[in-house]
């Protein structure tokens, strides 16, 4: 009978053992199944954040882009108006002036509003405050070159080229001006 429970313990002590074995293996790979799973968060992480630059950096050169073609069209349509200078009014068909002159105010209306996207107005205290959104507030120097290009398309004299020339050395200047803008804004 004392052999019965000698054996007994020993059963007992070698179960007990097994368990402790089982448990100590399990809380290992428990603490291994959670490290692997903050690494696996971590590298997750990393990967949404890389993600989010590449999108962000996608955005920007979309938007790079989109300028680029916009500032070609005012270029355009900026050289067209200064040409327009050393056109004689008195040479060309009776209206052909006005109407190029008209085609090029068309055309840098539209422009400026366009360039508000890219170039909004910087809100200073209270300025425009009766106006719409984009509206509101000074434009910035680039949009400016095309509302002095604007206006000064307005002083051409489409019956005679007196004053043209004057007039298209100033819209010459604008364009200048204006391609200096943009290239910061592109940072070439």
């Amino acid at each position: 009978m004392l052999g019965d429970v000698i054996l007994a313990e020993w059963i007992a002590a070698g179960v007990a053992a097994i368990a402790a074995v089982a448990s100590i293996a399990f809380s290992l790979k428990s603490a291994r199944n959670a490290k692997l799973s903050i690494e696996t968060d971590r590298v997750a992480n990393e990967i949404s954040d890389s993600a989010l630059k590449l999108q962000q950096q996608a955005a920007h050169g979309t938007l790079i882009s989109e300028v680029r073609d916009w500032a070609k069209e005012c270029v355009f349509a900026i050289s067209e108006a200064s040409h327009l200078a050393s056109l004689d009014p008195a040479r060309v068909p009776e209206g052909a002036f006005f109407e190029r002159r008209l085609n090029c105010l068309q055309r840098i209306s539209a422009l400026v509003d366009i360039g508000r996207w890219y170039y909004p107005n910087i809100l200073t205290g209270d300025y425009g405050d009766w106006k719409e959104k984009s509206f509101k507030g000074f434009r910035q120097k680039a949009l400016d070159q095309l509302v002095y290009t604007y206006l000064a398309l307005l002083e051409y004299n489409y019956v005679s080229q007196s004053e043209n020339r004057n007039i298209g050395k100033k819209i010459v200047a604008y364009q200048r001006t204006f391609v200096s803008e943009v290239s910061k804004k592109l940072e070439i």
